[in-house]
């Protein structure tokens, strides 16, 4: 008896342990996030925000995002044994078979194209499709040949918003272009700050990231301004656009300014104590941006 309870206990902890690194597979902190930019382009396309649009995209959206997240750790299965943030990783460690992440990213990007062109339209499906192959053709192998992959990158990093604007059948307008230009602008500074405290390890794994091909860190700090100033002026036109109140315009402006001035320290003093403010500046700022445009649409 006690020799069947424990054969039955270590296959439920066997099962959990698998269950999670799918789960890591599909990065779902990152799968969140971008199902949020979806769902607050909903809220602000339509008048009235329908609530079952916006789970049914949301959701659909954040599986597409999974899948190109699990393909990501395939293609770079190689790189990520060389970095120590990394090499822990379902597929590196080889807990999980390339064969099994392909066949999981495949159902879900399968599933996830599906269920937005059946509860959306072609359209959202084909933006998403759009944006997968951007993300995992595109972006991904250039990490190994030029410093542009972050360039390159933002834009499936921005496309959600669009994703979620073409689900409400709504055309495009200046608010869709303004939400999708400041989550384009806002990845530069985030991206520098990762980029600058994991610079060693990427250079390891030979990714060229701009802090490898700057080791001083001098680029990464000048993107970082430059990306930190538009997103305070694409924010004005976006709150332009949107027709903010007063009061929120001023709390627009005070988070990107206080996001401004960590992008100015990391500039003048780069090192990883400056990086970690401007990321955690960054990790602040996108949700509270997000969260408020959602609250004002509803009032």
């Amino acid at each position: 008896m006690n020799a069947t309870v424990v054969a039955l206990t270590r296959s439920g902890v066997s099962l959990l342990s698998r269950v999670q690194d799918f789960v890591e597979l599909t990065k779902p902190r990152i799968s969140v996030l971008v199902s949020m930019t979806a769902a607050t382009a909903i809220c602000v396309a339509m008048s009235e925000p329908d609530a079952a649009l916006i789970f049914h995209v949301s959701l659909a959206t954040a599986m597409v995002a999974a899948s190109a997240s699990a393909f990501n750790q395939i293609i770079e299965r190689n790189s990520d044994r060389k970095m120590e943030r990394t090499a822990s990783r379902a597929i590196p460690s080889g807990r999980v078979s390339v064969l099994e992440a392909t066949t999981f990213g495949l159902l879900l990007l399968g599933g996830g194209s599906l269920y937005l062109w059946l509860t959306a339209n072609w359209l959202t499906a084909t933006i998403g499709l759009l944006t997968w192959v951007l993300y995992v053709g595109m972006y991904t192998p250039l990490k190994r040949i030029t410093t542009w992959n972050t360039f390159i990158g933002a834009f499936p990093g921005a496309m959600p918003i669009l994703m979620g604007w073409a689900a409400t059948g709504q055309s495009f307008d200046a608010r869709a272009w303004s939400l999708f230009a400041l989550l384009f602008c806002w990845q530069f500074p985030h991206f520098m700050a990762i980029a600058w405290r994991c610079r060693e390890q990427y250079a390891d794994a030979d990714l060229k990231m701009i802090t490898v091909a700057d080791p001083t860190g001098g680029s990464a700090g000048v993107y970082s301004v430059i990306s930190g100033i538009a997103v305070i002026v694409v924010s004005g036109v976006m709150a332009y656009s949107l027709g903010l109140a007063p009061v929120a315009l001023v709390a627009l402006a005070c988070l990107g300014f206080w996001q401004l001035a960590w992008s100015v320290r990391f500039w003048a003093q780069t090192n990883d104590e400056t990086a970690l403010g401007l990321l955690r500046a960054s990790l602040v700022y996108l949700p509270l941006v997000l969260i408020g445009v959602v609250l004002t649409s509803f009032i």
